[in-house]
């Protein structure tokens, strides 16, 4: 489900606080956003939908033997699954800027507890047979100017996406930044001093927000190797299908950022919306094969322990004795929620996200995480530190890690 942007600002601001400068920059990246949203309800000036690489994945699915096919996109499985092309990271326990300055005019720290990512080796032939096949085999490329995009392949369902490409400029990549410090928290970004711009999204309304890797070990100075991971803002319906949108912009958004200090405010907002009514557009379908079909997809909210005993079957006798947010209960959790909607997988989460409620022997930040997968029921435990939102967050992540890897480990051979 959406948010508007006043929903986003409340639940923004119940957690962090933010400097007198970076409230500035969320200002005008709203103002910008607001101007993005009038300009996409409008024609594109040029619009083009290419169906030509979905008509090639087709006949290579026909014509091509599995374990072939499977071998030619290995690196593309790597990149949804494996560790060849990224590398697992412990729980990294650091320091961050709040915005804020003590007494003695020192910046003012806070500690946060970014979650591991565990990745494992993958086998060609069952990533094919999960995927179905659904893959481009045919790269799309695209010049931005005096870069390259290459689409090299994609594969997605109702939920999400995961696409590879390569970004590529002589003289060295400028449009977007992206390392090994990128990797690690929120992915690569685009640099402001651009005049072009791509994103993924879908056919219909649904967008699709990205996190993007870079394979450090492959990418040069010159040539950035990428997977970009895909959740989409809605379940997709039938019909609706990815697509890259290739943004011509008719000047650098730096230069517009720059000057926005002499101009007022009613003149920044005009001015963005006439710089983004100036903005050339290609939409690029990237396939209109049917996604990956996902059989069930259920989820509850269970906060208390009534719930837990009523909808996942949680033993009143588990909790009594161990508590809500213990192993035990973690594990009845997901295998309860498997019987209920009748599904192979389940995760479950149970933790205290605080900022009240941790206790020395449950301290805020503890999270317990259950998998069933196939009946059998596997547990995790994580301790993270930071504002209640952050320890929600790094709790999904890692919940979702742990699901990925006890699948890829429960389903070889």
């Amino acid at each position: 489900m959406g948010f508007s942007e006043k929903e986003m600002k409340e639940i923004l601001s119940q957690d962090i606080q933010v400097s007198d400068t970076v409230n500035k920059r969320i200002q005008d990246t709203y103002k910008m956003l607001r101007a993005e949203q009038k300009r996409s309800q409008r024609p594109p000036r040029r619009r083009r939908f290419s169906y030509a690489a979905a008509a090639i994945a087709v006949a290579a699915c026909l014509t091509v033997p599995g374990a072939v096919y499977a071998a030619t996109n290995l690196d593309f499985f790597d990149a949804m699954f494996g560790n060849s092309t990224k590398k697992s990271t412990p729980v990294i326990e650091t320091e961050v800027d709040t915005g804020k300055t003590n007494e003695d005019g020192t910046p003012k720290m806070t500690d946060v507890t970014i979650p591991s990512r565990e990745f494992v080796s993958v086998d060609p032939q069952q990533a094919q047979d999960l995927t179905g096949g659904g893959c481009i085999s045919e790269p799309i490329v695209k010049k931005l100017g005096d870069h390259t995009l290459t689409v090299e392949n994609m594969v997605y369902d109702k939920n999400g996406a995961v696409i590879t490409f390569t970004l590529e400029r002589s003289g060295g990549v400028t449009m977007m930044i992206g390392d090994a410090d990128t990797n690690v928290r929120k992915g690569a970004y685009f640099a402001e001093d651009r005049n072009y711009g791509f994103s993924f999204g879908t056919t219909g309304d649904i967008f699709g927000g990205s996190n993007i890797y870079v394979d450090t070990e492959k990418s040069t100075a010159d040539k950035l190797c990428c997977t970009a991971y895909l959740l989409w803002s809605n379940k997709l319906p039938d019909g609706v299908f990815p697509m890259l949108s290739i943004a011509k912009y008719p000047g650098s958004l730096k230069e517009v950022s720059v000057k926005k200090d002499e101009w007022t405010e009613e003149e920044w907002s005009q001015k963005i919306e006439e710089f983004y009514a100036k903005t050339e557009v290609e939409e690029i379908v990237l396939t209109d094969q049917p996604a990956i079909p996902v059989q069930k997809l259920e989820g509850y909210i269970t906060y208390s322990n009534e719930a837990k005993e009523k909808l996942l079957g949680v033993s009143h006798g588990t909790l009594e004795a161990y508590g809500a947010v213990s192993p035990q209960t973690a594990a009845e959790m997901a295998e309860g929620g498997a019987k209920a909607a009748g599904a192979d997988l389940c995760i479950s989460v149970t933790g205290i996200a605080g900022p009240e409620g941790g206790t020395e022997e449950k301290p805020v930040g503890l999270v317990y995480v259950g998998c069933y997968c196939k009946g059998k029921v596997f547990t995790e435990k994580r301790l993270y530190s930071g504002s209640r939102s952050k320890i929600r967050e790094y709790s999904v992540a890692n919940a979702l890690t742990f699901l990925r890897k006890i699948i890829l480990e429960e389903t070889k051979g």
